[in-house]
């Protein structure tokens, strides 16, 4: 049994009591009592008393010990006796613990039949030698010198074989590790290869490529081991292990996209050939695309394909050839040869004097025509001819006049047509005979002005009056003739003017000067009544002048409360129209619809809500300003969607050579929509979009002919691929003729 007490000041008193529990007297030797901590290291060590000590027989001894000093920084834990027959076991050397600190010798000095065993976290315990590292190892049983220090050896621990996981080109990889926990102490280093089978016995401890200078990144079958080292022993080789880099999943993606191009005809081959681009960088890395052309040639007005061929090889930088990380879309080029741009003849106005004979309305110069035929028509009510009123002949006329001759030219198959264009021409009446008239008249007049003065006016009025025709350029031939034979027609007319009283006056002046350009019809109704009230007003003698005048004041200042009133009225009338259209084009929004179809609405929007109430115009004006970017959403939004299902539509015969005529159409329909969608005519954009939704129910129609109505499919391959549509032709047939369905042959 044994005590320890802290005294407070480094040193501790310690009580012992040893008994001997055996029937014979024992003799121990000199004793001396250990103060362990708690993992048995050795604090102090201190003799009981001098000499031997001798027990008798289940006799009990107890020994104080008082103010003992500790040699070792620790917390005492506990007290073990050592004899002088016991031997030392030390486990702290290599990191170990054992709950015993001795091993008492037996009678004749040898070491007990069982000896403890020390442990280590990670590491295997060996047994108990005469030395730290190396010496010799102390079996149980052995003869051993009592005081003898034995020392627990471990064994170092490291795994046997790596562990990597696979894994894909690009990919980061997981970092190699042990199998098992390696031993403190141990420096592991992993080395890989890519050669067949792996590391051969021969090779170098540290032989391949070390990982931390870098994994391998090509996809292939490698081999990854561990070199291990450490001090007291060799540096050895783990088993090596196997693993692979593994293609990626999913694969890059590029679109090897061949080159396009637009030239004006003018008669030369004009050619397209290459790609936008062949180099693409993912991931810091940059690959080359090789092993495919593209290219077209053409003279003719038409879209020829520049089709992508060949089989698609990427390599990096490096050369190594990595096609099978990439999925590689290709795009078809297009060269268009467009139509030249023509040129009208120059056409100007025959403008002449009445003659009777019957002549051209306009002179054309040829000399400037190039690309097509010059046709002509004349307008009707001032309306613009249709196309059928078109010839090739210049018009003429005889009779006075204005006319229009429209003109415009027909392209050929290598120009782009000309919009139709318009001249006036005038021929105008022959005035020789009234004006001979008019001075003949006037000459008469100066010899009676004094003499017959109402006779003379009366002249003096029909001379004016065939004056005023003789100016009028509109003026026809047979009206001219008449007026000649007229000119001695006059009537009188007389006009009187009302005087109003000044002040009155001024007052009514006062509030039409409130009027603005845009007052609606109440607006001005609420005018009207004030100025009505102030010429309505007499005077009040029995009042000042002052107080006459403030009666007109008053009713001007009523005058303003009431327009300040309406127009703000009338403003948020507008307000609120403004919020019902935005709302109305906000909700046109429509699920799948394109970024552009949606710009279109969340532009108007925007728009619709940036406008401001402009007092220069009517209030249905400035809700028609509302109206007119509203319209031109709905007509906008509409067309955008039609384009975004002829383009769609296109993209699936584009490059298909059955349907080149197809495509072609559609084409010139969607440059004609684009062209509308960029102008702000309402009318045309619907005109475009109807346009444009014909043209593409026509191409479908068109393109569905010669498709199998069984199948889907067109078969105009080879002899078996036709009669398996026979085939399928005739099943169909009769399908619908048992099942009493209607259906197109």
């Amino acid at each position: 049994d044994t005590a320890i007490t802290d005294n407070g000041d480094d040193t501790y008193d310690i009580s012992v009591a040893i008994r001997n529990n055996s029937l014979q007297e024992t003799n121990l030797g000199s004793v001396t009592a250990d103060i362990l901590d708690s993992r048995n290291n050795v604090l102090a060590s201190v003799p009981l008393e001098d000499g031997a000590i001798t027990l008798a027989s289940e006799q009990t001894l107890t020994h104080s010990l008082k103010k003992v000093a500790l040699t070792a920084a620790g917390k005492p834990a506990s007290v073990q006796l050592r004899a002088s027959n016991t031997v030392t076991l030390d486990v702290a050397a290599n990191g170990g613990e054992c709950t015993d600190a001795y091993v008492q010798l037996t009678a004749d000095g040898k070491l007990p039949d069982t000896l403890p065993e020390a442990t280590n976290s990670i590491n295997t315990f060996l047994g108990w030698f005469t030395q730290p590292t190396g010496g010799e190892q102390v079996l149980p049983g052995s003869a051993i010198a009592p005081g003898t220090t034995l020392y627990a050896q471990f064994e170092y621990k490291v795994g046997d074989n790596v562990i990597l996981p696979d894994y894909q080109y690009s990919r980061t990889p997981a970092d190699p590790a042990m199998d098992k926990e390696t031993a403190q102490g141990i420096d592991v280093t992993y080395y890989w290869t890519d050669n067949e089978g792996g590391f051969a016995d021969s090779d170098a401890v540290d032989a391949g490529n070390e990982w931390t200078a870098g994994a391998p990144v090509y996809p292939g079958t490698y081999y990854i081991r561990a070199k291990v080292s450490g001090e007291g022993f060799d540096a050895f080789n783990t088993n090596q292990t196997v693993f692979h880099v593994t293609d990626r999943d999913p694969r890059y993606e590029i679109t090897v996209e061949a080159n396009s191009g637009t030239f004006t005809y003018d008669g030369t081959e004009k050619r397209v050939s290459g790609f936008k681009t062949l180099e693409f960088t993912f991931d810091g890395v940059t690959y080359t695309v090789s092993g495919l052309t593209a290219a077209a040639a053409g003279t003719e007005v038409a879209d020829y394909t520049a089709a992508v061929t060949g089989t698609a090889v990427v390599k990096d930088s490096a050369g190594r050839d990595l096609t099978a990380q990439f999925t590689v879309n290709k795009v078809n080029g297009t060269l268009s040869v467009v139509r030249a741009e023509a040129f009208t003849a120059n056409v100007t106005a025959n403008d002449r004097t009445y003659d009777g004979t019957e002549q051209p309305l306009v002179n054309v110069d040829d000399s400037t025509l190039v690309g097509g035929e010059m046709q002509y028509a004349l307008s009707v009510n001032g309306a613009a001819p249709d196309d059928s009123a078109y010839t090739a002949s210049v018009p003429t006329a005889s009779d006075t006049g204005t006319y229009t001759v429209y003109y415009k030219l027909v392209p050929d198959e290598h120009h782009s047509g000309v919009a139709p264009q318009s001249v006036t021409v005038k021929i105008s009446a022959d005035c020789t005979a009234l004006l001979d008239a008019i001075a003949d008249a006037t000459g008469y007049y100066d010899t009676i002005k004094d003499t017959y003065a109402d006779i003379a006016a009366a002249l003096k009025n029909a001379i004016a009056a065939a004056q005023a025709i003789a100016d009028n350029e509109d003026a026809s031939q047979s009206v001219v003739n008449e007026a000649a034979e007229i000119l001695n027609s006059a009537k009188t007319l007389a006009e009187n003017n009302a005087a109003f009283e000044v002040s009155k006056a001024a007052g009514a002046l006062t509030a039409l000067s409130k009027a603005l350009a845009g007052d609606s019809e109440e607006v001005t109704a609420i005018i009207a009544a004030a100025k009505a009230a102030i010429e309505a007003l007499t005077y009040d003698e029995t009042g000042t002048p002052a107080e006459n005048d403030a009666r007109i004041d008053e009713i001007l200042t009523q005058l303003d409360a009431d327009l300040a009133a309406q127009r703000a009225a009338e403003k948020a009338a507008f307000e609120a129209h403004k919020a019902e259209k935005k709302a109305e084009v906000e909700a046109l929004t429509q699920p799948g619809d394109s970024e552009n179809a949606q710009k279109i609405l969340t532009d108007a929007a925007a728009a619709i809500a940036a406008l401001a109430y402009d007092e220069a115009k009517t209030p249905d004006e400035n809700n028609a300003a509302v109206d007119t970017i509203a319209n031109l959403a709905y007509a906008k939004h509409a067309l955008q969607n039609t384009i975004n299902e002829a383009k769609a539509f296109y993209d699936t015969v584009k490059d298909d050579e059955k349907h080149t005529e197809i495509a072609n159409a559609v084409k010139t329909a969607l440059e004609r929509a684009e062209t509308a969608l960029a102008g702000d005519d309402p009318q045309e954009v619907r005109d475009a979009a109807s346009e444009l939704a014909t043209a593409l129910e026509t191409a479908k129609a068109d393109k569905a002919v010669g498709v199998c109505p069984y199948c889907g499919k067109d078969h105009n391959g080879g002899f078996f691929d036709r009669l398996v549509g026979f085939i399928h032709s005739l099943i169909y047939f009769f399908r619908n003729l048992f099942s009493g369905r209607s259906f197109n042959c």
